[in-house]
Formats: C-alpha cells, sequence, structure tokens
C-alpha cells in the first residue's frame, strides 16, 4: 500500500491512469479483462456485504454522497442545503473528511484562513461558501459524538459506504449523464460501492436533469478577481487571450457552464486535487485565466495574470425542493423534541 500510495502521487502516472480508466468506465464501457480479478479482490476488502443502517439520532445526521469514484457534485449541494436550513434559523456543522493531506487525530474546526493543503481543498471551498460549522476529521463517528449536542442539524459530506458511521438519512447523488459507467467496481467500473446500494438510500438526487427526482444544477453567477476578498461580480469578460485552468475531477461541466459568455478560451487540465503551484503558470501566454471555486482556495501565491473565479449558484428543481422540507422537519422535530425535554 505504501508502494502504491507513492506512484499515485507521481502526476504524470496518475494522470494516465486517471485519462485510461475514466475513457474505459464512461466513454468505451469496455472492461478489459485483467481488471475483473482487481474487482473481485476490491469486493471482499471494501466490505461490499455490510450495508450501513439507519438509526434514531438526537441530532439528525444527513449523508450526502454517491456511489462513483470522484467528483460527481456533491460539495455543492451539501452547501446549497446547509444554507438554506440557516436561513431556517438551524444551527449547522458540516463534517469533511479531507483527502491527500498528512493525516491528524481528533477533528479541525475550519477557519476562513487555514490552509487546504492540511485540511483538504472542498472542505475550504466550503468554508468560504456557507456560514455553517466546517469540521475536518479522519473519524467521522467520533466527531459526531463529541459535536452533536451543540448542532440542530449535521451533514456528512461523504461517507456513504462509511460503514461505522450512524445516520439519520441518506442522500445518493447521481450524476445524469455519467451515471454508472460500465456499472462494475473499482477498479472495472468507477463505483466505490455495488447498484444495489441504491436500494438502501432514503433519496435519489440527480446532478442534472430529471422529471421525477430530486435534481439541481449549476450556473455561473459570474467571475471575481482572486485576490478581491470581497468578490464583487464580473460579468463582462475579454473576449479573447483566456485560459481555462482546472485540477477537479469533471472540468467538462465547468467548460458547458461557460457556453453562454460566448467566450473562445485554451485549456490546460491538471487531475483532480491538484495541487498547484507558480510553475503551473510558467509559459502561460494568456492574459486572463479562469479557474473554479474548488482550485482558487489552493492558489494562494502570487500569480503575475489576472486570475478570474467562476463563483456559481446552485438551481433546485420542485422535488429537491420537496427533500429540503423533509430535510427541515427533521430540524423541526428536532427542536420539538429538546423542548419537551426541557420542560419535563
Amino acid at each position: 500500500m505504501i508502494i502504491w500510495h507513492k506512484l499515485w502521487n507521481i502526476g504524470i502516472m496518475r494522470a494516465s491512469l486517471e485519462l485510461f480508466l475514466n475513457r474505459n468506465w464512461y466513454q468505451d464501457q469496455k472492461v478489459p479483462l485483467w481488471l475483473r480479478p482487481l474487482e473481485w479482490i476490491y469486493s471482499l476488502v471494501s466490505q461490499q456485504g455490510r450495508i450501513p443502517n439507519a438509526t434514531q439520532q438526537s441530532t439528525p445526521v444527513i449523508v450526502i454522497g454517491n456511489l462513483n469514484v470522484g467528483g460527481m457534485g456533491k460539495t455543492p449541494l451539501v452547501v446549497a442545503l446547509a444554507n438554506k436550513l440557516l436561513l431556517q434559523g438551524a444551527s449547522v456543522a458540516i463534517i469533511s473528511k479531507p483527502y491527500r493531506v498528512r493525516k491528524f487525530h481528533g477533528y479541525h474546526l475550519l477557519s476562513l484562513n487555514d490552509d487546504s493543503s492540511l485540511y483538504g481543498d472542498e472542505a475550504c471551498m466550503m468554508r468560504k461558501q456557507t456560514n455553517a460549522s466546517i469540521y475536518v476529521t479522519f473519524n467521522r463517528q467520533r466527531t459526531i459524538e463529541q459535536i452533536s449536542s451543540l448542532y440542530d442539524l449535521i451533514l456528512v459530506d461523504d461517507g456513504l459506504q462509511d460503514i461505522h458511521l450512524k445516520r439519520s438519512f441518506n442522500i445518493c447523488v447521481v450524476d445524469a449523464n455519467k451515471q454508472f459507467g460500465t456499472g462494475h467496481l473499482l477498479p472495472a467500473g468507477p463505483l466505490r460501492s455495488s447498484k444495489y446500494w441504491m436500494k438502501h438510500v432514503d433519496s435519489i438526487c440527480v446532478r442534472g436533469q430529471s422529471n421525477n427526482l430530486p435534481a439541481y444544477h449549476l450556473e455561473i453567477q459570474g467571475f471575481f478577481e482572486l485576490t478581491d476578498v470581497n468578490q464583487h461580480l464580473i460579468h463582462d469578460l475579454p473576449k479573447k487571450s483566456i485560459r481555462v485552468m482546472t485540477g477537479i475531477a469533471h472540468p467538462d461541466k465547468l467548460y458547458q457552464s461557460l457556453k453562454p459568455y460566448n467566450i473562445q478560451y485554451e485549456k490546460t487540465q491538471f487531475v483532480d486535487h491538484h495541487r498547484w503551484s507558480q510553475k503551473d503558470f510558467y509559459h502561460i501566454d494568456e492574459d486572463t485565466i479562469i479557474v473554479s471555486e474548488k482550485d482558487a482556495v489552493k492558489i494562494n501565491f502570487p500569480v503575475d495574470k489576472t486570475i478570474l473565479v467562476a463563483k456559481t449558484q446552485l438551481i433546485m428543481n420542485t422535488f429537491l425542493l420537496e427533500l429540503f422540507n423533509h430535510l427541515h422537519r427533521l430540524y423541526l422535530d428536532r427542536k420539538e423534541r429538546s423542548s419537551e425535554a426541557n420542560t419535563h
């Protein structure tokens, strides 16, 4: 495992492997025979037969996750639900398990100025997008046990497959276009869990279009300069000398969102969770660079370019609004139980 971890962190090898696997998973949808035994081994070590049961919690715990490996767009949904619950008067905590950072014990309550290389890019991005408390931890369940009395609801970003995690409600996010690829488990397919798990989730939420399920999509509100702490939005972009640089799992979503702006641009595409450095901007001729909000939190060094961050908003369909109302009722029920306990 140590040798594999070192190999995985070699950028070129990782990028090539991701490109090969994604092409097989989502485009060709052909499973090479040599991957089948590896899928069987993964199935054994990942304990596919064990399904976490929903349990009644004194503080409702809502898990938002997905079956696929890689970015399926669940984090923007976590932020949107947290912000709507905050508007309704609920106190909300978000639990996030970091990726590709040095492991630490206990938990860390995130602040605005925390370093994404220490606590994860997604958690640091969420901290800039919501006033909910963000807890970064490698032990979700223990952290929930320690903080649950402080909040009305707890949202868990990812963790659907965490068999130790006690939860009140499961939401599984599915990409409308990619869906489940080959339908196989890793590495023969993109699935961390088999589609059998879908029977055990409380709600399916579609990123994209759906006529009968909760669904959402992201739209670009505008752009703000990376150095602008107040994030004043810009809506008019230059018509030339633009490069879009990404270090996210599925940059095609960002490219699609840019279509209404009718601009021409060059692309630089790094692997997901890319660790940005000044070297990434060497030999870039374009004057304006566009990046995602997730990438922006990792560019914390001076760059001799105008860097614009694409600020997105999440648009919910009617079914997703109904799902939010259900989560809001969980908060109201918890509040009512607390009031009755205090009365007695």
